[in-house]
């Protein structure tokens, strides 16, 4: 397996590297760099040559294909000699072509949110993106009540990494039951004085 460097020993042979395009992955202790070649099969070729190499020094790298483009991710999560303790990465797979967002539903909303006629993913530029399947898990969190939904993103989806912060809008969706009252016509909406509502970066938030 190979040893992996101190901060002090790969400092100088990481400079060259960030010359040239790679750069530290946000988070982790890695590198990352994204090779685009003429097309689809220049880009496999090119993959089948660095996974001979890749073999002969017995270390692999995490990284994904989309058409002509090669994305690389190095690091060493063990070497020789040590433990494998509950939590600690031995593995890491990424696959920026395959990506979904996950939102966490309130038990009571689920019949109300899964008749919604219109789902979007929004992204922080302000990009929507149509998901390409609704998956809403069978089973809800005992301790907070909520079920998982997860929303699949088309390949075409572009700037987008693991752990990125997003909205999720579904509107034609049924109000929730509940005691019919009559009212003006927007009964079932609920209006929330600007005020109230805290914006700290992507996190929007309403406190009562």
């Amino acid at each position: 397996m190979t040893e992996k460097l101190s901060d002090e020993a790969r400092g100088p042979l990481l400079d060259p590297l960030f010359k040239t395009g790679w750069s530290h992955v946000e988070g982790r202790d890695a590198i990352a760099k994204e090779f685009v070649f003429d097309d689809f099969v220049e880009a496999f070729g090119w993959m089948t040559r660095v996974a001979i190499w890749a073999e002969k020094w017995n270390h692999h790298p995490e990284w994904s294909n989309v058409y002509k483009t090669v994305s690389v991710v190095l690091t060493t999560h063990v070497q020789t000699g040590d433990l494998a303790l509950p939590g600690r990465a031995l593995v890491t797979i990424y696959q920026p072509g395959l990506l979904r967002a996950v939102a966490q539903v309130p038990a009571s909303r689920v019949a109300q949110i899964n008749a919604a006629s219109d789902v979007a993913v929004v992204l922080p530029d302000g990009q929507r993106l149509v998901p390409t399947d609704k998956d809403m898990q069978p089973t809800a969190d005992p301790v907070s009540q909520t079920v998982e939904w997860r929303l699949p993103l088309p390949a075409s989806a572009a700037g987008l990494r693991p752990g990125q912060m997003v909205r999720v809008q579904a509107t034609g969706t049924a109000p929730a039951a509940g005691p019919a009252t009559a009212g003006p016509a927007t009964a079932g909406r609920l209006s929330v004085p600007a005020r109230a509502i805290l914006r700290r970066g992507e996190l929007t938030a309403v406190y009562v």
